[in-house]
């Protein structure tokens, strides 16, 4: 029976359940959504309203009290007299205005009266400057002395100002005017705006005029958009052009062309004097910002100038309720037709299934069909007549059981023929073509999936089929495959007689003839049509997936990065507030805020590096870093939250023995963080360790290692595995016990395999862990060795303290400088030792002592007094290591004896500083006022003496450059000047450097390379100038450097807005003459720099300007010749390959940095050779580059035979003097 019929009762009555469930609550949803949105509509249209007429009414009664300002003036009897006075005294000179106003008479009178007119100009912020102008248009008097100052504003070069037409209304009609906007040469197109009133004398006779330029920040402060109105007000002339800003600085240069605009301009046009009262209905329509807004308008009106106020609020802003109850009515018709539907279905299936049952037995039975007894209880005629049915059923299978009998032994014979026809007519694919490709046979499936008959088929070539999807060399290895009697299998698509494609499985098998010779092949195949648009779909659904996770990660590392704005905000906020004067309950509620707040921020940022990582946008920097110092600054950092729960914290960097790296010191000092905050968290007592290494591995690079291990409440054997997921901790108890997200391992492991490392842990329950990591790090062309400046080989020392750690770290730190280390765990056993030491007669006394503070019998202190107490030991420097400090220790320290004082854990840098100032025992130790201590390190250069150079406190220079060389060549200038620099290798490093710089602690000069990878400097500058590094940058003062020696260069730097110019290869001299200027120190005078001069000799390398442009010091002139010499060829290799490339852009760069590389060696020849190129690659002449390049080579190899000569004499002679 037809499925239609067979539900056609069920499907009615479903039909009338939701028509009359439906219907009635649909009319109601519509009509109250649509009266809601008019409503809505009206409201959203009268708030805007409002908000425009508060601002029309500000900017009103602002220009009000600015005439009456101005008014107040022009009737001021000594404004008055001072304009008489200077008018006399003009028409009494016979000279020019702009002479007058150089004259000694105007300086007398000015001298002697304007004070009055300059406390205007301080009083009222809004005034710019102010002038008195005679009754023929001569300014005679300004404030400010621009160049207007004694000019005519009706024939000089001012006349056709709107300044002049306000000031010449005001004399003719004799009543004040008001300019409007306009961009004002003489204050440097300053938008300015100007007020003029007459000057009457006491016969009410008009002598001139008194104006004011007047800024209007206030009024743009007042327009400026607010979020929380979620408004935008402007204002707009008549002329079309923005009178306020809009986006950014667009005042007097955007055109308006909305409709409400154009509105108001035909008000304008047609009604003279328009006040706007007849406001027109709201407009929609789209705004400069491509949004759908509505907007308003409101004429202003200031003196005889008319303006437009425009309001716009966003449709979707003003429409947002409604827009949401449109979708709650949506989801809720939804929930409701969902509901009433499967009530309909429940109750029509009830009602229809006791008949649709026995109307399908009865149609099976009808068609000879198998049919069970049914079983209905419905208590009614329909369960009699199922009775009966099934009496039926019952003689008619008694009659066919013996027919079935008989059938049976046929049917099994002809079972399996019948299956295998089945399979070829009804499943398989199969045709038959010669060795050809003709096709001779083709079954009905082949017809049915082809759309092609048999007649149509059958005689062509198979490439009938073609899809074109298959390349030929697919054919071809198909067809290599059969002729040679193998069986081939594979997908093929191809195109079917209506255009369409499908796809099938082949087989394809040849066919050999009696001979055994292929003459036919037999493909077998199998759509797979169906499958294939599976397989699609589900990679769609793959890649859907995978893009919702990553939209995922990306919104939720944009929410953490919003979040976290505000939040350092309430954190500074706080901490001004805890600097003030407050009440202990105010002081305990405060530090409450604080500490939820500081809680906060680090779950914010652990999900924001989270979802930065599984977003795969969290970059490794590669950034040349101190390593020792990093890590001394992480331990200080760190030291006082140990102090506070009493913990020891030691720092191990004995083996890190080179100071200055490769890579990410933000990233890896999160690491070390990270891992030591978590060390406390769980830590009650006890110690935590840092212990770092630095290895050298076999491909030339650094492997640097850490351990952090603590004494806390360890880890569970089953919990150590997934620590480093992501969310986890121990269990739910931690989690209330100690806080935290869970986040922070998972990102310390992340970042250990993002910096090609890894990181694991070791852990007892209850008595610690070890989180061992390590990552790779490069080598940095400025490393040095980490060693005390002044030689400590075999000086006697003593280390006191009752940690064994903190005894074992000490001394394998200095015996590793060469120190002979003597440790004691007590005040008593040091006392012993030192006794030893005095009564023998070999043994030298201890020259430096390390004593700690807390120690169990007698503290540090005690045992100081009684070292310093015995006269013997009075050459013996005493240093005291505390993890508790008190105001004035340090005072009390210097009373008992001690030389220095440091708190724990004791860093590299301290112990380096502190050995050099006290073994050196000179001024650097008797300025120490009054002990040697961590902050008396950071202030004073070791080893070196005072200089003459009295530069400004806080003074801090950027260098920016991307050549390692020229970097090693400016800072080693900077340090004979005692300055020192950091460095930007291009300029987006260099702005994100003064977006991050502390406030306390600005950048005060950069100096900026003109040629740079990513963002080069003059592009650099111009973001710098437009404030996208930070608003306190956009007048600090840069200084270009640059190669280049075309003409225009100078002025090409000052046009980007750079303040100076230095020019490659960079002369000390000029260097310091530039420092001078900029770092407002005065001009040197009778110094001893040499006199190095600027132009460059055509020499192949000069060695004496070379050696002066180091300050005569070989050894720094050989370091800069060794990376010469490594780095210079990877700068020709640069150039041949960008060439061969067709990279132009990428060969000027690398000939650039070779020309100042060059130039900063003096190797001149080569420096003119590139040169040359660089100047041939900026005209696109790319003809007779190859010699060229040549020349470059020639010349780079007899210049490193000179430096080569050099290296070899300056280190023979400096073996013989060692010897």
């Amino acid at each position: 029976m037809d499925g239609r019929k067979t539900g056609a009762l069920r499907r009615q009555l479903a039909g009338w359940f939701l028509a009359i469930g439906l219907l009635p609550w649909l009319v109601v949803a519509v009509i109250s959504y649509y009266q809601t949105r008019n409503s809505l509509s009206h409201a959203a249209e009268n708030d805007l309203a409002h908000t425009a007429a508060e601002k029309v009414r500000f900017i009103n009664n602002w220009f009000k009290y600015r005439w009456m300002d101005i008014n107040l003036q022009a009737n001021d009897p000594a404004n008055l007299e001072l304009l008489l006075q200077l008018e006399q005294a003009f028409r009494a000179s016979g000279q020019s205005a702009s002479a007058f106003i150089q004259s000694p008479p105007w300086h007398a009178i000015v001298d002697s009266q304007h004070h009055d007119l300059h406390n205007v100009l301080n009083n009222y912020d809004y005034i710019y400057d102010l002038f008195l102008i005679d009754s023929d248009g001569n300014i005679l008097f300004s404030v400010a002395r621009e160049n207007d100052l004694g000019t005519n504003l009706f024939s000089g070069p001012l006349q056709h100002t709107r300044f002049a037409q306000a000031v010449a209304r005001t004399l003719t009609q004799q009543h004040p005017s008001f300019s409007d906007l306009e961009r004002y040469a003489p204050s440097g197109n300053l938008i300015s705006s100007f007020l003029v009133a007459p000057v009457f004398d006491q016969e009410a006779t008009l002598r001139g005029a008194l104006a004011f330029q007047i800024r209007l920040d206030l009024i743009y402060e007042a327009l400026a958009y607010d979020q929380a109105d979620d408004v935008y007000h402007y204002l707009v002339g008549t002329d079309g052009l923005l009178r306020s800003p809009l986006n950014g600085d667009d005042v007097l240069r955007h055109e308006i062309k909305t409709p409400t605009f154009a509105a108001w301009r035909a008000i304008q046009q047609a009604v003279t004097g328009h006040s706007g009262d007849d406001r027109p209905a709201t407009f929609l329509y789209e705004s400069a910002s491509d949004k759908e807004v509505l907007g308003q308008f409101n004429s202003i009106s200031v003196q005889d100038i008319n303006w437009v106020l425009l309001s716009e609020i966003e449709k979707e802003t003003a429409y947002a309720f409604s827009n949401w109850l449109a979708k709650f009515d949506s989801v809720l018709l939804m929930l409701s037709t969902l509901s009433i539907a499967v009530a309909a279905v429940y109750f029509s299936k009830r009602l229809s299934h006791p008949i649709t049952q026995l109307n399908n037995a009865v149609e099976a039975f009808a068609l000879n069909k198998p049919v069970q007894p049914l079983t209905l209880n419905s208590g009614n005629e329909i369960e009699t007549l199922t009775e009966n049915f099934n009496k039926m059923i019952a003689a008619r299978e008694r009659y066919e059981g013996q027919l079935r009998v008989s059938e049976a032994a046929t049917r099994a014979a002809l079972n399996e023929l019948n299956e295998q026809q089945f399979a070829l007519s009804h499943h398989a694919i199969v045709a038959i073509t010669n060795i050809k490709g003709d096709i001779l046979y083709v079954n009905r499936k082949f017809e049915e999936v082809s759309g092609y008959t048999s007649e149509e088929l059958i005689g062509k070539n198979h490439r009938l089929l073609n899809s074109g999807y298959h390349p030929i060399s697919f054919f071809r290895n198909m067809y290599l495959n059969i002729t040679k009697g193998k069986v081939w299998h594979g997908e093929i698509c191809n195109r079917a007689k209506a255009g369409h494609l499908y796809w099938v499985a082949t087989t394809i098998a040849p066919l050999k003839n009696k001979e055994g010779k292929i003459d036919r092949y037999m493909a077998i195949r199998t759509d797979i049509t169906e499958q294939k648009a599976i397989q699609q779909e589900l990679r769609n659904a793959r890649d859907a997936a995978e893009d919702a996770a990553k939209a995922k990660s990306e919104f939720l590392a944009t929410m953490s990065h919003e979040i976290r704005t505000p939040m350092n905000g309430v954190l500074g906020m706080l901490g001004l507030l805890l600097r003030t004067k407050l009440t202990g309950d105010q002081q305990h509620q405060a530090r409450l805020a604080m500490s939820s707040a500081e809680s906060l921020l680090v779950v914010i940022n652990d999900i924001l590096d989270f979802s930065k990582i599984e977003a795969g946008r969290l970059d490794i920097e590669q950034i040349d870093f101190d390593l020792s110092a990093m890590l001394g600054d992480l331990a200080e950092t760190i030291a006082p939250k140990t102090h506070d729960k009493g913990l020891e914290l030691i720092l191990d960097v004995v083996e890190v023995e080179h100071s200055m790296v490769v890579g990410d010191p933000g990233r890896l000092r999160q690491i070390i963080s990270n891992l030591v905050s978590n060390a406390i968290k769980f830590t009650e007592s006890g110690e935590i360790i840092i212990q770092a290494a630095l290895r050298t591995t076999e491909k030339y690079s650094y492997r640097f290692e850490c351990t952090v291990i603590d004494t806390g409440i360890g880890i569970p054997a089953d919990r150590i595995e997934p620590i480093f997921d992501s969310f986890t901790q121990l269990d739910a108890s931690t989690t209330r016990r100690f806080g935290g997200t869970g986040l922070g391992l998972a990102i310390v492991r992340q970042l250990c395999q993002l910096m090609q490392g890894d990181i694991s842990v070791e852990s007892t329950l209850g008595k610690g862990s070890r989180f061992h990591f390590h990552v790779n790090l490069e080598p940095s062309q400025l490393s040095r060795a980490v060693v005390p400046p002044a030689d400590i080989s075999g000086v006697p020392m003593l280390v006191v303290d009752d940690n064994a750690t903190n005894r074992e770290v000490l001394r394998r730190q200095l015996e590793l400088w060469g120190a002979r280390v003597d440790l004691a765990s007590s005040s008593q056993q040091a006392l012993n030792l030192i006794n030893s030491k005095l009564e023998s007669l070999d043994e030298p006394i201890y020259q430096v002592a390390f004593l700690d503070m807390q120690m169990p019998d007698m503290d540090g202190a005690h045992l100081g007094e009684t070292i310093r107490g015995n006269p013997k030991l009075n050459g013996t420097k005493m240093i005291m290591m505390t993890s508790i400090g008190n105001r004035g220790d340090a005072n009390r320290l210097a009373q008992i004896g001690f030389n220095g004082y440091f708190p724990k854990p004791t860093t590299t840098s301290d112990l380096l500083g502190a050995l050099a100032v006290l073994l050196e025992d000179g001024d650097a130790l008797a300025q120490a006022t009054p002990l040697v201590t961590h902050h008396y390190l950071k202030s004073i250069e070791i080893g070196e003496s005072a200089t003459d150079n009295d530069w400004p406190q806080n003074c801090r220079l950027l260098l920016v450059e991307d050549n390692s060389i020229n970097q090693t060549v400016v800072q080693g200038m900077l340090e004979e000047f005692e300055l020192h620099c950091e460095t930007a290798s291009h300029g987006q490093e260099a702005i994100e450097l003064l977006q991050n710089s502390a406030k306390e602690y600005p950048y005060t000069l950069v100096l900026m390379d003109c040629q740079m990878p990513t963002l080069d400097g003059y592009e650099t500058t111009r973001k710098i100038r437009k404030g996208l590094a930070g608003e306190r940058y956009r007048q600090v003062p840069i200084v270009a450097m640059t190669a280049n020696a075309m003409s225009g260069d100078r002025e090409k730097c000052l046009d980007a807005g750079m303040n100076d110019y230095l020019p490659k290869p960079i002369s000390i001299n000029r260097l310091h003459e530039k420092l001078c200027i900029w770092l407002k120190q005065e001009s040197p005078t009778g110094t001893d720099l040499p006199n190095i001069p600027t132009h460059l000799e055509d020499a192949l390398w000069n060695e004496e300007e070379a050696l002066k442009r180091v300050r005569h010091k070989p050894e720094r002139l050989v370091t800069l010749i060794s990376m010469f010499k490594q780095g210079s060829p990877k700068l020709i290799d640069e150039i041949r390959e960008n060439l061969d490339k067709g990279d132009i852009s990428g060969a000027i760069h690398s000939t650039h940095t070779l020309k100042g590389v060059a130039g900063n060696l003096s190797a001149n020849l080569l420096m003119k050779a590139a040169e040359i190129l660089e100047l041939k690659l900026r005209s696109d002449d790319l003809d007779d580059l190859m010699p060229m390049v040549e020349n470059i080579i020639q010349e780079h190899s007899r210049v490193l035979l000179l430096l080569d000569q050099y290296q070899q004499a300056n280190s023979s002679a400096k073996h013989t003097a060692s010897k």
